[in-house]
């Protein structure tokens, strides 16, 4: 929608939320509980920048023929094309299970933290889960195939405090 058409308020919402985000950029300073700053971390969909470059250092320049040793595989998420977030030694994703959309969070050696479904399967072409989750402030945030957003407790699943 073009800002013009936004009511005054909005638009000057948008307006201050722009100059803020700009400061921010060029000062470098993060927010309080910025994830997408923090060392280590892949908040969602093409990593902390959105461009599937990953900060950290001392990465293999070329992986061993055998390739890289798999550390835990996870066989009951059910099907999809989403990616991972891995965020506070956390790793999210999103899979069909039975009829519903399901988010999942594993810890670093593969076991189960939490579950929760967040909405009905999407089955118009291609099913199978499509919604990378996105975590920020505690919060993990997603979208599913059907357009049901969520806003979670990165934490534990349930409702955000």
């Amino acid at each position: 929608m073009p800002v013009g058409r936004l009511s005054k308020a909005d638009q000057q919402y948008v307006k201050s939320e722009l100059a803020r985000q700009k400061a921010r950029h060029e000062d470098q300073t993060p927010e309080p509980g910025d994830t997408a700053t923090q060392a280590g971390q892949w908040p969602g969909w093409r990593g902390p920048n959105r461009d599937g470059i990953s900060p950290d250092t001392g990465l293999l320049k070329q992986w061993p023929p055998e390739g890289p040793k798999l550390l835990w595989k996870v066989d009951n998420i059910g099907k999809g094309f989403s990616s991972v977030a891995v965020v506070n030694e956390t790793v999210y994703i999103t899979g069909h299970l039975g009829d519903k959309l399901t988010l999942f969070a594993f810890d670093l050696q593969g076991e189960p933290r939490w579950q929760v479904n967040h909405d009905s399967a999407y089955n118009k072409s291609h099913p199978g889960s499509r919604s990378t989750p996105v975590i920020d402030r505690g919060n993990l945030y997603i979208i599913s195939g059907n357009g049901l957003v969520g806003c979670y407790d990165a934490t534990r699943g349930g409702k955000p405090k």
